[in-house]
C-alpha cells in the first residue's frame, strides 16, 4: 500500500469527500453500476458544465451542457451541503469510502492532479497533512488510466451529443437516457 493510499485511509473525518462533487466518468459509472447492481440515475447528478467542456452532455438543442457527479446527502452531523452518497460515517464517528475498491477514478488518485504533465498533490477541502508524502508511481499511473478513461469519455459523450442535436423538435431527454446511454457505451 502507498504512503498516499494509507494517509488517506488513516484520515478520520473524509473531509475531503464533503467540499464538493466528484465528477465521474463512464467508465466509473458503468463500473459501479453493475458492480452493486443499481441504476446510474441512483448515485449520479447532473451538474452545469461550462458549454465548452469535452465531458459535457446535452439533454436539449438549447446548449446548456451537464457533468455527472456522484450524488451528494444530507448525514447527520456532517458538513454543510452534505457528503457524498457512498461515505460511510461508524458509530465511533470515523468515516468510510463505502465503494472501497470501486472508487471514482478521481477519488482513487487523490490528492494527486495532473497539471497540464505536471503531477501535483493538491487537497483543496482535506484537513489531512500530506507533508512528506511523494508522488508515487501507483499515482502517475492511476492519473494516467484517468486521463484514458476521460479521452474514452469524451468520445462517448460526443457521440452522445451528435445523437441529441439530432433530435431537433423532438421531447428533451432526461438524465435517466443518458445513463441508459451510458450503459451501453460500456459493455461488460
Amino acid at each position: 500500500m502507498t504512503e498516499r493510499l494509507a494517509r488517506w485511509l488513516r484520515c478520520p473525518s473524509k473531509e475531503c469527500c464533503s467540499f464538493s462533487y466528484i465528477c465521474v466518468t463512464g467508465d466509473d459509472v458503468a463500473r459501479i453500476a453493475r458492480s452493486l447492481s443499481i441504476e446510474p440515475w441512483l448515485f449520479t447528478v447532473p451538474i452545469r458544465a461550462p458549454a465548452d467542456s469535452d465531458d459535457g452532455f446535452a439533454l436539449d438543442t438549447s446548449g446548456d451542457r451537464f457533468r455527472l457527479a456522484l450524488k451528494r446527502t444530507s448525514v447527520e452531523d456532517a458538513m454543510p451541503g452534505g457528503t457524498c452518497v457512498f461515505l460511510a460515517r461508524l458509530g465511533d464517528g470515523t468515516t468510510r469510502c463505502g465503494l472501497g475498491a470501486l472508487r471514482p477514478a478521481a477519488c482513487r488518485v487523490f490528492p494527486a492532479r495532473d497539471d497540464g504533465g505536471a503531477i501535483l498533490l493538491e487537497a483543496a477541502g482535506c484537513t489531512c497533512d500530506w507533508t512528506g508524502v511523494a508522488i508515487d508511481d501507483a499515482a502517475r499511473r492511476e492519473l494516467a488510466e484517468l486521463r484514458e478513461a476521460r479521452k474514452r469519455y469524451a468520445g462517448v459523450v460526443a457521440r452522445w451529443n451528435a445523437y441529441v442535436l439530432s433530435q431537433v423538435g423532438s421531447a428533451k431527454l432526461v438524465p435517466r437516457d443518458f445513463g441508459r446511454f451510458l450503459l451501453d457505451a460500456y459493455p461488460e
